[in-house]
């Protein structure tokens, strides 16, 4: 519900008269219905919920691998001589 708000606030700054609140939100309001209706699940969280499946697995077999790898000693940086 928050993209409509939005879209009702931009039009009116840009277009500066409340004289089309009405059919402005009606319009925000009615492709907003529309859109839910034709899918129930918003676009960007379908597309993340896809990402984050695809990430997780590799991330979770990364870190796996990770702790079972022998650790290397972490060494002191070199020593420069003065100049």
């Amino acid at each position: 519900m928050q993209t409509p708000l939005t879209a009702i606030v931009i039009v009116m700054e840009m277009t500066n008269t409340q004289s089309m609140i009405v059919p402005i939100t009606a319009a925000a309001l009615l492709g907003f219905f529309v859109s839910r209706l034709i899918c129930p699940r918003p676009v960007y969280s379908a597309l993340a919920e896809k990402f984050l499946a695809a990430v997780e697995p590799k991330t979770a077999a990364s870190a796996e691998a990770a702790s079972h790898a022998p650790q290397k000693p972490k060494l002191a940086p070199p020593v420069r001589p003065p100049e």
